[in-house]
């Protein structure tokens, strides 16, 4: 059951991929980040907030840049 005011795709997450760019997270990484913020996001729903959602897009890619 889909938690009342989850994002249930992409373009539903208060952050876009611009935001992410601006944000100094490389391009290549852009894709992963985003689908990894919406599963957060899909069972977290109140973390659907810019601040949020670029403080853990800060950690996904610093994640993904340690590979």
């Amino acid at each position: 059951m889909k938690a009342e005011n989850a994002p249930v795709e992409i373009k539903d997450l208060a952050v876009s991929g611009k935001d992410l760019l601006d944000e100094g997270i490389p391009a290549v990484h852009i894709a992963t980040v985003l689908n990894t913020l919406l599963s957060h996001a899909v069972v977290q729903p109140t973390d659907n907030t810019k601040e949020r959602l670029l403080k853990l897009a800060h950690g996904i890619e610093k994640n993904l840049a340690e590979r």
